[in-house]
């Protein structure tokens, strides 16, 4: 034992703590910092952004080819949505417009109909992750549509049919 020494055990002293607090307390701060200055450079944007999509949204529901015979059922109704934490909170960041029809026809026919109109138009079907016979859903950036059913009545042969048009600040 006598060639084997042991280096005396190191502690952190007061020193220590001390400057690691004070290099938490900077990147905390800093953290905090960039988040806001990202909300406030980037809120401006998100605005311009939802104006020019508010336009594009509601002329596509005066513009939108429908089945022959359709009459509307529920008028359009519109909703703007904010994130509710991070540096955008407050700023309304996602548009959702909602409407229903009434029209004649099986709601498959009504598909196929919307099927031409919206590839004509470059839209592209969107697949997703649980299949459904009731409803489709069509992105063409920064739009996702979706094309609902809501019924079926035999006599005489008619459905109703929902479009829902969203538009998010993230979707590219």
């Amino acid at each position: 034992m006598l060639g084997c020494v042991m280096p005396p055990r190191q502690r952190w002293s007061a020193k220590k703590t001390g400057i690691f607090f004070v290099v938490l307390a900077f990147l905390g701060m800093g953290m905090l910092g960039g988040s806001w200055w990202y909300g406030s450079h980037t809120a401006p944007k998100v605005d311009a952004a939802r104006g020019v999509a508010m336009d594009k949204g509601r002329e596509f529901f005066r513009t939108v080819p429908l089945p022959s015979g359709s009459t509307l059922y529920s008028p359009l109704q519109e909703e703007l949505s904010t994130y509710s934490r991070g540096p955008l909170h407050g700023v309304k960041t996602h548009i959702t417009w909602h409407t229903e029809y009434n029209a004649p026809g099986t709601f498959e026919e009504g598909l196929r109909h919307f099927e031409t109109v919206l590839t004509q138009q470059g839209w592209q079907r969107r697949e997703v992750r649980v299949p459904s016979v009731l409803q489709q859903e069509w992105a063409r950036p920064p739009f996702i549509l979706t094309i609902g059913d809501r019924g079926f009545w035999q006599y005489p042969p008619s459905h109703r049919f929902s479009l829902m048009l969203q538009w998010d600040w993230n979707f590219e």
